[in-house]
C-alpha cells in the first residue's frame, strides 16, 4: 500500500484542497488544469471528497494525467497516490476499492516513472496495474498497459519486446472495435520496424494507420503518419516522396493551427532540399522554422533551424555567414542545455574558422567540441549500461508477467478439477443416499407386508382354535 493508514489518507485529501488553493491560479493558463482544480475545489470543501467515490477517483487521475503532461511530475505522483487511495476506500457492494480506479492511478505512477527513466519503477507499477485490470477483465486497461510496455522496451532499444507487446495491444483493441486504438498501434509497430531499418514493413503499418485514421476523419492522426512515412522516404534518399508525404502532414497541421508541428516540417523538408543540393529553397525553409518557433518560444526548434542553417551557409562555401548563425546556435543551446546541439554548433564554428584562416579560434572551437563529445559519450555509454539493466529488468518483469499468466492458468485448471471433484463426491452422496431411501423403503414395505401375514396367521390360529374348542365343546357334551 502506498498509504497505509486512515490519518495519511485524510491528510493526502487535505494536502490536495490545500493545493488547489496555492497553485490554480499557477496554472490558470492551461484551461483543462484549471477546470480540474475547480473541480477538486468543490468537491474537497462540500463534503464530497470524505468518501471514496469513482468521480473523485476519475478527478484525481485525470489531475495525474495532466501534470504529467506539462512536466510537473512530483504534483503528478501527489494526485496519483491521492487517486490510489481514494479509489481504494470506495465500496463496491460488499466488497472494498474499484479496481479499475487502482489500476489507473498506478498506470499513472508507471507512466510518470517512465518519463522520467525510471524503467525498473514503470515496469514495477505496469505489472501492478495490469493485475488490477485483470481482476476485473477490463479489456481497454490491459491494452493500454501493453501498449505502454511497449513505448518502455522501445525506449531501452528491446525491439522485439516492444513489437510483441504491441501486438497484444493491437489484439485486445480489435476485439473491442476500438479503430483510433488500432490505428496508434499501427503506428508504434511501423515505428519499431522504422528504427530497425525494415523500410517497406514501417511503410505498410503507416499506412494502415493512415486508412484507419482517414475512416474515422481524424486530420489530428493523419498528419502523424504522413510525417513517419515522409521521414522513411527520406532515409531511403527518395526525396520528392518525402516531400510529398511532408506537405501533406503539413497541410493538415497548417488548418489545425499546430505550430510546433508546422516548424518541426519546415526543418524536415529543408533539410531534404539540403541533401539534393538545393541550398536555397533548404535556407528559405529553415528561416520560415526559425521565425514559427521563436514565435512560439519553442527553443529546441530555434538551435536545430539555426544550426541547420549555418551548416547550409558551409555547404555553400560561405563561411562568414554561416558563422553569424552558428554562434546564434551555440548560445541558445547554451542556454538550453542543449549538449548535442551545442557540440554540433562547436564543431561548425571551427570548421568555419578554419576556413576563414583563423586557427586560434578554430582550435578553441574544437576543444570545445571534443570536451562535449566526451561527455555525451560517457553519458551515452552510462545510458547504455542503464539501457542494459533495464532491459534484464525488463526480462524479469516480463517473466513476472508469464508467471502471472501461467498461476492464472493454474488456478483456473486447478479449480476445475476442484470443481469436478466436489461434483463426483456430490453425485456419489447423491448415489448413496437413494440407495438407503430405497433400502429404507423395501424394509418399510416389506416390515408392513410382514406385520399384514402375521396379522392374517393370528386370526386363522384363533379361528382355529375356536373352531377346536367348539369341537372340543361337542365332545365334552357328548359325554355327559
Amino acid at each position: 500500500m502506498i498509504f497505509n493508514t486512515a490519518r495519511n489518507f485524510l491528510s493526502g485529501l487535505f494536502f490536495i484542497a490545500a493545493f488547489c488553493f496555492c497553485f490554480s491560479t499557477s496554472y490558470s493558463q492551461n484551461a483543462k488544469l484549471d477546470s480540474l482544480l475547480s473541480e477538486l475545489k468543490k468537491r474537497s470543501f462540500t463534503g464530497a471528497s470524505s468518501g471514496g467515490d469513482t468521480e473523485k477517483v476519475k478527478l484525481l487521475n485525470d489531475l495525474s494525467w495532466e501534470f504529467k503532461s506539462i512536466g510537473s511530475y512530483d504534483t503528478a505522483m501527489n494526485f496519483a497516490k491521492a487517486a490510489f487511495i481514494s479509489a481504494s476506500s470506495v465500496r463496491i457492494g460488499t466488497n472494498s476499492g474499484w479496481e479499475k480506479g487502482i489500476g489507473k492511478a498506478m498506470t499513472n505512477m508507471a507512466n510518470i516513472y517512465a518519463d522520467k527513466g525510471d524503467n525498473d519503477m514503470a515496469f514495477e507499477f505496469y505489472l501492478k496495474s495490469l493485475k488490477s485490470y485483470e481482476k476485473t477483465g477490463d479489456q481497454k486497461g490491459m491494452a493500454g498497459v501493453y501498449n505502454n510496455l511497449g513505448i518502455v522496451h522501445a525506449d531501452i532499444g528491446n525491439y522485439d519486446k516492444a513489437i510483441e507487446f504491441y501486438f497484444k495491444a493491437l489484439q485486445i483493441k480489435e476485439t473491442l472495435g476500438d479503430k483510433k486504438g488500432v490505428a496508434n498501434s499501427y503506428n508504434n509497430i511501423g515505428n519499431i520496424h522504422a528504427n530497425k531499418n525494415n523500410y517497406e514493413l514501417a511503410i505498410e503499418f503507416y499506412s494502415k494507420s493512415l486508412e484507419i485514421r482517414n475512416e474515422l476523419g481524424d486530420k489530428k492522426g493523419m498528419a502523424v503518419p504522413y510525417s513517419n512515412i515522409g521521414a522513411i522516404y527520406a532515409k531511403k534518399g527518395n526525396y520528392d516522396k518525402a516531400i510529398e508525404f511532408y506537405s501533406k502532414s503539413f497541410s493538415i497541421r497548417n488548418e489545425l493551427g499546430d505550430k510546433k508541428g508546422m516548424a518541426d516540417l519546415y526543418l524536415n523538408i529543408g533539410a531534404v532540399h539540403a541533401n539534393k543540393k538545393e541550398y536555397e529553397p533548404a535556407k528559405d525553409f529553415y528561416k520560415k522554422s526559425l521565425s514559427l518557433s521563436k514565435e512560439i518560444g519553442y527553443q529546441e526548434g530555434v538551435v536545430v533551424a539555426y544550426n541547420n542553417y549555418g551548416e547550409t551557409y558551409l555547404e555553400e562555401r560561405k563561411p562568414a555567414e554561416a558563422k553569424k548563425v552558428l554562434l546564434e546556435a551555440a548560445q541558445v543551446a547554451k542556454k538550453i542545455d542543449a549538449s548535442p546541439e551545442l557540440m554540433r554548433a562547436c564543431f561548425s564554428l571551427s570548421e568555419c574558422d578554419s576556413a576563414l584562416g583563423d586557427f586560434v579560434s578554430a582550435y578553441h572551437y574544437h576543444k570545445l567540441f571534443a570536451s562535449l563529445k566526451d561527455a555525451i559519450t560517457n553519458n551515452e555509454n552510462n545510458r547504455l549500461i542503464a539501457q542494459m539493466n533495464a532491459q534484464y529488468a525488463g526480462q524479469k518483469k516480463d517473466q513476472a508477467i508469464e508467471l502471472l499468466n501461467k498461476d492464472k492458468e493454474n488456478q483456473r485448471v486447478i479449480a476445475a478439477a476442484e470443481s469436478k471433484k466436489q461434483k463426483v463426491i456430490l453425485f456419489s452422496v447423491c448415489g448413496f443416499l437413494l440407495l438407503v431411501i430405497g433400502f429404507a423403503v423395501f424394509a418399510w414395505r416389506s416390515f408392513l407386508q410382514k406385520k399384514k401375514s402375521n396379522l392374517a396367521i393370528t386370526k386363522q390360529k384363533d379361528i382355529i382354535e375356536e373352531k377346536q374348542k367348539e369341537i372340543l365343546d361337542s365332545i365334552y357334551y357328548a359325554r355327559r
